[in-house]
This record gives structure tokens, sequence and C-alpha cells, in this order.
């Protein structure tokens, strides 16, 4: 629940997912993004290992977000679902841009 906001001043801005099995989530005040869970979905072939990586400006991918994410077997996806509370690399981020390696 919002309420008592000085508008004028504020810009309040709330994003909340559910649907369809995606639990992601944010909430920004338009300054700061505070983020909880992220689900990424990408194209994977069976038996291959993969990481993910973040980047704030699409040159500097240090940030390992998740490594040895091994693919399904059944299926030619692969979704991981990844803790971003707590990542100071990436608080107080306008944009973050994640990448997934084969390794």
């Amino acid at each position: 629940t919002l309420s008592q906001i000085p508008y004028a001043n504020y810009k309040i801005i709330v994003y909340l997912t559910g649907f369809n099995g995606n639990n992601a989530s944010f909430v920004s005040d338009g300054n700061s993004t505070f983020y909880s869970l992220l689900s990424l979905t990408w194209s994977s072939d069976p038996g291959q290992t993969y990481a993910v990586k973040a980047s704030t400006d699409l040159s500097n991918w240090g940030l390992e977000l998740a490594t040895s994410i091994d693919a399904r077997e059944d299926s030619d996806t692969t979704t991981e679902e990844i803790d971003l509370s707590g990542v100071l690399e990436l608080e107080d981020q306008k944009q973050i841009y994640f990448r997934v390696e084969r390794l």
C-alpha cells in the first residue's frame, strides 16, 4: 500500500509480475531500482553448461551472477532464476544487461 505521497516531489513506479510462472519483480522510485528475482530463459544445447553475466554498460561483463548452469537434457531451452537482492554492483542502476555464455 502506498499512501500520503507528496506527488509533486516524487514519481512512483512499481512493477510486480507473476504472470505465467514468472516471479521476477522490481520496485523503482524513479531514481533507484530494487530487484529481487530474475528469471532468464534461453535456447540451449542439452548437456552444455552456461553462465550468466551482467553489465551496466555493455562493455564490462565481469559480474558473474550464475556459473555452471547445466542445460536440461529433455529440452532445447533452459531457465535459471537468479536472486539479485544484495548484488551491490547493480544497486541504483537504471539499465542492466544480461548475457548468457556457453562454457
